[in-house]
């Protein structure tokens, strides 16, 4: 190696720690706070979108296509006890307390039956979007209901129906989770067929 490369080598390991104490502190300034807090109302105004929900009320057997195995355990997220639960609803409905216990959650399921009262047709659903700055949510339902904005909640639907064609007693057999899951696919794919043929007639008619 010639002498100019030599010089040239060590002039980059030297310059190796400097490298890294620069990527290590991308943005060591003493005035991202003072940004972080002009842009964040900036921010705040943008409406968001939400590419995967499923909105719905509590007795709507149209809102998914699957349901949990027997003796399954809740995701934690989704337990009473998870205080993200308890915050969101104090920022939709005002709630008053810090946690879902069964004495307290009634006064939540009272306020929304309140709610829903007064916001009837898609209202209801179209005020929760408001609320948490959500321009459209992209609704995974197995069917759609009238009490849901198709302009704010554009359907997706299940595909996993279709998964599932022929005859599944060995799939259906293989655990629990299987046995809840793959009948009710079954009869999601028998619905959608059904549907096919009443269009298929009405397109026929027409």
């Amino acid at each position: 190696m010639s002498v100019r490369g030599c010089v040239s080598v060590l002039c980059l390991v030297l310059t190796l720690p400097v490298l890294a104490v620069a990527q290590a502190r991308p943005f060591p300034g003493p005035d991202v706070q003072q940004i972080y807090q002009r842009l964040l109302p900036q921010i705040e105004k943008i409406a968001a979108f939400d590419h995967h929900a499923h909105p719905g009320y509590a007795d709507d057997p149209d809102v998914d296509a699957m349901a949990a195995p027997p003796n399954a355990s809740e995701a934690l997220r989704t337990r009473d006890d998870n205080p993200e639960l308890a915050a969101a609803a104090k920022a939709l409905f005002g709630y008053p307390y810090n946690d879902l216990s069964p004495e307290h959650a009634k006064w939540l399921l009272n306020k929304k039956n309140e709610v829903k009262k007064q916001l009837t047709g898609t209202a209801y659903f179209d005020s929760i979007l408001d609320k948490i700055n959500i321009e459209s949510s992209v609704a995974n339902r197995a069917m759609m209901p009238d009490y849901l904005d198709a302009k704010r909640f554009p359907w997706v639907f299940f595909a996993d129906a279709f998964m599932w064609p022929f005859n599944n007693e060995r799939e259906t057999a293989r655990n629990p989770d299987e046995g809840v899951y793959i009948p009710l696919q079954e009869k999601m794919l028998h619905a959608a067929g059904k549907c096919q043929q009443v269009a298929g007639e009405l397109c026929r008619l027409s």
